[in-house]
């Protein structure tokens, strides 16, 4: 819960985060902003809340007195104490209720090329709402489920279709992590991932990793030269 206290009426009042995802109006008063969030119309779509939630953020950064209107205008301090509390909010509702069924997902689904995943739209939509605390939950899945391949392995395969910068910086690290587990096709994942991102940082870190497996040392050694094509200059 946010506390948050009447701008008018000075009346304190608890918010759940979930109301703040689903608020018809944000006004940012100081800037003269007035963004509408129509949740529940046909305009809500996930881009739109992507928006207004940038937005936000950006007021947030300027630690800008935010007003929610709930029939009363309320008013929250958007300190960096306000701002973790929101973030602590959001990564205990991602645990309570998307964990579950996401692992069950990644244990269960067959992964195709061309094909989005339950488990993806799954992680694209909390991408959608809050980046940095959905990364933090992916990792920490990552981590209690390592003993668990059939996670590691969807989860893996689908932190490899993201974009290095959006992914960055939890996402190199679980491919990372990957590459030091006993499973031969997580290791191979973790290359393949670094292979997907296709960055001057990609080839750094494969450049300074050892596999033991000769197919899997052939498919290293194969990433590494096509990198390096691209990235180093030819003298």
């Amino acid at each position: 819960m946010i506390e948050t206290k009447s701008i008018e009426t000075g009346v304190s009042k608890a918010i759940d985060i979930e109301d703040v995802l689903n608020v018809k109006k944000i006004g940012f008063r100081d800037f003269n902003v007035d963004i509408d969030a129509e949740t529940n119309s046909d305009d809500a779509t996930p881009n739109r809340r992507k928006l207004l939630l940038d937005r936000k953020k950006t007021y947030e950064d300027s630690s800008v007195a935010l007003a929610l209107f709930f029939g009363d205008e309320y008013a929250i301090d958007v300190s960096s104490s306000s701002e973790n509390k929101i973030n602590l909010e959001r990564q205990e509702v991602l645990k309570s209720k998307f964990t579950k069924d996401l692992s069950k997902c990644l244990e269960e689904e067959e992964f195709e090329f061309g094909y989005k995943s339950k488990s993806e739209s799954i992680i694209k939509k909390q991408f959608e709402i809050n980046a940095l605390v959905t990364k933090n939950w992916l990792n920490e899945i990552f981590i209690e489920n390592f003993q668990n391949e059939k996670i590691l392995i969807g989860l893996l395969r689908i932190l490899g279709r993201f974009s290095e910068e959006i992914i960055f910086p939890q996402g190199q690290t679980m491919a990372l992590a990957a590459l030091m587990h006993k499973n031969d096709e997580i290791k191979e994942l973790g290359i393949r991932a670094f292979e997907n991102w296709n960055s001057q940082t990609s080839l750094q870190v494969l450049k300074n990793i050892e596999v033991e497996v000769k197919w899997l040392k052939d498919y290293l050694s194969q990433v590494i030269k096509d990198l390096e094509k691209e990235y180093v200059s030819v003298n």
